[in-house]
This record gives C-alpha cells, structure tokens and sequence, in this order.
C-alpha cells in the first residue's frame, strides 16, 4: 500500500500549526489562527452536538441574566432564564462548530448571594460562578479534560437593578453598573371642579328660578232660562243644562 507523502506531511504540519497556536499564542488569537489553518488545510468543521435554546426550558430569571463576553474567545454568550446560548459563533476544538442559538450552559442555579452553579456543555463539566464588584463572573469548570478557568465579562444586564443589589447583598460595593431609569408613575388624577352655572360667571344674566304658570280663571256661572228645567251641570263649562 502506497502513502500519499504530500499530504501526509501537509497534515503534520498542520497539526504542528495548531499545537502551537493553541500553546504559544493568547487564547481568542490561538481560537482565531486553529480555525483560519485548520480552513486552509481542509481539516472538516462539524455543527457542534448542543441543543438549540428552544429545546432547553427556561427555569426562573436570575439577576446575571443579559449579555456577556467570555473572556478567553472574545465571544458573546447570553444567559437567560437557567441557561446560556451563543451569540456568536466559534470553534471549539478546531473542529466543532458552536452556532448562534446553540446552548453552551444549562441548569444555571443560584446558590448565595453572588454565587452560582451550572453545567458547561462544550467543557463538559460542573461549573461554579462568582460575582464580583464590577459585574464579571469568574468561572472554574471541572471538565472533562481537566479543570477549566474563564470569566464572563458583563456587557448588557437584563436586570440591572436585581445584579446591583446581588452584588450588594454579596457584601460588595456595585461599580459601574448604571440601573436602567425609573419612571415615576403620573401623579393620580382628580376630579374637575364641577362647572358653575352660567348665570354665576362675569358676564353672564343671572339665573332665575323656573316660573309656575297662574291657574287659568274659572269661567263665570252662566244663569239658565226663566223656562229651563235643570237636569243637570255641565262640568266644563259650570252652566246648567236644561230639559
């Protein structure tokens, strides 16, 4: 069996490549070249097994729930609601992709003021969250391929009135941290004065009480006949009415 020797050596040297991107370069520089050489040299690139945020239930909303930078790969990740999902995309191990809406921590649990616990996916492995002052989280990771450090940088507060006072119940002082504006609520609103009457306003006739019409006079009695048998009175007119 024949070795195609170009190629062969061609991926060596990629692999040297990467080694030593990931060793001697910083890690977002090394996360950047691994993935520019491992393009170059046609190393394949797979959509990285996580779950979308949509199949991942929400649990309650946290104080550290917004936007954050992950300090190691300068990419963005938010958290939301008991898990975190991409923002940005990367490569994670030269070779598997992490997609925008891909999952990267879940079951986010709040443990004490400005503590928290959770599980990194792409690390595999239980991570541990502390707050500090200005907002950041410092990450330890116990992955699978050994422990694991980074720090969430803070960029958007969903809350940021709910993380100042997790800061400050955690017996820090909040810095930089700016709550979002308050809107007073409108002051309640009263009644108009009721209306005066127009006869009562500069200007205006006086008002006159309503007028009761005078009864209409009753009509004067009119005599009978000297030859009239009266058999009766007729009642709208008061005059006797003859045989």
């Amino acid at each position: 069996m024949t070795t195609n020797r170009p190629n062969a050596l061609a991926r060596a040297l990629t692999g040297c490549a990467l080694l030593l991107a990931a060793v001697a370069a910083p890690p977002a520089a090394a996360q950047d070249l691994g993935q520019t050489l491992g393009q170059a040299a046609g190393v394949p690139q797979i959509p990285a097994f996580l779950p979308d945020r949509y199949s991942v239930a929400k649990s309650q909303p946290l104080p550290i729930d917004g936007v954050w930078l992950v300090n190691t790969i300068r990419k963005k990740i938010r958290i939301e609601a008991g898990r975190a999902y991409a923002v940005d995309s990367w490569l994670h191990l030269f070779v598997l992709k992490v997609m925008p809406d891909m999952v990267v921590i879940k079951d986010v649990q709040r443990t004490g003021p400005g503590q928290y616990i959770a599980q990194d996916l792409p690390l595999m492995g239980a991570a541990t969250m502390q707050l500090d002052a200005q907002g950041n989280l410092a990450v330890t990771v116990q992955g699978a391929l050994g422990p694991a450090r980074y720090v969430l940088q803070r960029l958007e507060a969903q809350y940021p009135e709910a993380l100042s006072a997790e800061i400050s119940a955690a017996g820090m002082t909040p810095v930089g941290i700016a709550p979002a504006p308050v809107t007073p609520l409108p002051a309640p609103i009263t009644a108009p004065p009721a209306a005066p009457p127009p006869g009562s306003l500069p200007g205006m006739p006086g008002t006159l009480p309503p007028t009761t019409p005078a009864p209409a006079p009753a009509p004067a009695p009119v005599a009978p006949p000297a030859d009239c048998k009266a058999i009766g009175i007729d009642p709208d007119t008061g005059a006797t009415i003859c045989a």
